[in-house]
């Protein structure tokens, strides 16, 4: 019995922190997309030779 509580208490904590790595990327890469989005917007150049990313994503709201 104690076996098996310590096996899904271990359990729980792996996917804990699986998913706690799971959101830290997520919010990584937000942050690199409203990066690129913020270099792409702030180009002069025309849209063929600008550096960054256009907005492609809806879903991120970027501020600024």
């Amino acid at each position: 019995m104690i076996k098996e509580f310590l096996g899904m208490a271990a359990l729980v904590a792996a996917l804990l922190f699986v998913g706690n790595l799971d959101r830290q990327d997520a919010e990584r890469d937000e942050s690199t997309y409203c990066e690129m989005v913020a270099i792409w917007e702030n180009d002069p150049r025309p849209e063929i030779d600008r550096a960054g990313w256009p907005p492609y994503n809806s879903d991120i709201k970027c501020e600024g």
